[in-house]
Order: structure tokens, then sequence, then C-alpha cells
């Protein structure tokens, strides 16, 4: 009956998180809709992740301050074309400027 117990809790709190992370993923992506602002970042790193695809690493700035952000790439395309060292246009919120996505190719 214990082991129940601890099994629906910790089943309770994963569903919790993936709540939250999806929430805050949904936030951030309305941030940029109400208000962002095109600039550029400079990729500096791109991986592989088993069974989820690839993904990019970039850094960009805004005054003085440096920010980095990751995402995935959703197309064969952008796999192809995007390596580390290359510049690519970023949107960041005016509301916040660490909250960023990369402009599809």
């Amino acid at each position: 009956m214990k082991m129940k117990l601890i099994n629906w809790i910790q089943l309770m709190l994963l569903v919790a998180l993936i709540s939250l992370g999806v929430f805050a993923a949904l936030h951030d992506s309305s941030k940029i809709e109400e208000c962002s602002k095109e600039i550029k970042g400079l990729i500096v790193d791109k991986t592989k992740r088993k069974n989820r695809g690839y993904y990019i690493k970039y850094r960009y700035h805004v005054g003085k301050q440096e920010f980095y952000s990751s995402e995935s790439l959703d197309s064969d395309i952008e796999v192809s074309m995007l390596n580390v060292g290359d510049s690519l246009s970023i949107y960041i919120s005016c509301e916040d400027p660490a909250v960023s996505e990369h402009k599809p190719l």
C-alpha cells in the first residue's frame, strides 16, 4: 500500500512538471507573437540527440548583455544549411530579451 502511494505521488509530480514546461513554452511563444524584433545571432553548437533530432545553440547580444538559447531544427533544409559559426536571424521579445526563437529558413 505504501509503495502504491509513493508511485502515485511520483506520477503526479511528473505530470505537474510536464504541464509546467508546456505552459512556460506557450507563454514564451506568446511573448514573441505580441511584440518582437529581429536581430542576428551566432550558432555556437549543433548536436544530434538520439530519437529527438538536431538542435542548435545560438548566442546573441542585446545592449551589453549576452544571451544563449537552443532550439530544435524542424526541417532537413535547416539541418543541412545551419552550422556552427553561421549567423542566423532570430526574433527576441520586446518585453524580455531572454526569450527568443530563430527565424525559420
